[in-house]
């Protein structure tokens, strides 16, 4: 068995198999090689970092790493963040995940990334992650009716999916960011919102104003809410930045009906004031690859990558 890192141009011929390893989880549709050079190495936060396992000349099984931003200790970085991993359906060792895990990691360290994280795509506690959970804060946007807002209540607690729109990758109509000089929010951010919002299948919100830049993405809590989850916030200015959100999101997209906005608890978006922390709980696992033990908070959960 080889381990190795993809290496861009010089291992294209294996795009066909990677993508069909990860249609066959669900992940791609329609399959297809465009598909793959605009979410793999379009990204503007750099690269995917694919790990390979080849028996001989055959891929048998690829570990995915994308470049996302997250908020580790209140500071605004890059993570990687291993979003998938599939292993061909005839194939099976008990070598391939740790030995690609420990490729990813020496493979992320050397490209810049202090931290890893996965929401438990694959089993890596025994592997030296740590694990961690975090609440989800949700405030009521707009409820009509005593009955109804007893519903809304209980289906604000369920889990969130977001709406799909069945993007096609096809790399075609991409919006580029505009030139601007801007010191509160990293170009590199804004540009990897816009680029995620223009080619996932998710619908996002982004809102930059002179008050924030902020992102969320719509989608439903159960039968009866609509949820816009904030995934990323930025103040421009001192204030009342979460409650900005919150007054954007009613009057400028009320047409979505939105009923619910939400945000990871240690994310601070929503003010602490008529907010309620949800029973439901995102888990995920982590990996620190610096010198020293972080806490991660604000990460971005699985449902944001594609």
């Amino acid at each position: 068995m080889e381990y190795l890192i993809f290496q861009y141009g010089r291992d294209d011929a294996y795009i066909k198999d990677i993508v069909k390893g990860l249609a066959s989880r669900g992940k791609v549709e329609p399959p297809s090689e465009s598909w793959f050079h605009q979410r793999f190495e379009h990204n503007p936060l750099g690269k995917v970092i694919l790990a390979c396992a080849f028996d001989g000349e055959r891929l048998v099984a690829c570990m995915i790493v994308e470049r996302v931003p997250i908020e580790c200790e209140s500071l605004h970085t890059v993570g990687g963040y291993v979003s998938d991993y599939f292993v061909q359906h005839d194939y099976e060792s008990k070598e391939l995940l740790p030995e690609l895990l420990k490729i990813v990691e020496e493979e992320a360290k050397n490209s810049g990334l202090d931290l890893l994280f996965t929401d438990n795509v694959i089993q890596v506690k025994d592997f030296g992650w740590t694990y961690f959970e975090n609440r989800v804060r949700f405030r009521l946007n707009s409820v009509s009716g005593l009955w109804r807002s007893l519903f809304k209540l209980l289906d604000s607690t369920k889990p969130f999916v977001p709406d799909n729109r069945g993007i096609q990758y096809d790399g075609t109509g991409i919006e580029k960011e505009n030139e601007s000089e801007d010191v509160t929010v990293q170009k590199s951010t804004k540009a990897y919102y816009r680029w995620l919002s223009q080619t996932s299948a998710n619908i996002y919100i982004i809102i930059d104003d002179e008050e924030v830049y902020a992102v969320a993405i719509i989608g439903q809590r159960g039968k009866r809410v609509r949820d816009a989850h904030i995934c990323y916030l930025e103040s421009k200015r001192e204030g009342r930045s979460g409650q900005h959100v919150m007054e954007v999101i009613k009057e400028r997209y009320k047409n979505e009906c939105i009923d619910v906005v939400s945000c990871i608890d240690d994310m601070y978006c929503l003010p602490m004031n008529n907010t309620i922390r949800m029973s439901q709980r995102i888990s995920y696992c982590y990996k620190s690859l610096g010198d020293g033990e972080h806490h991660m908070s604000g990460i971005i959960p699985f449902y944001f990558a594609y």
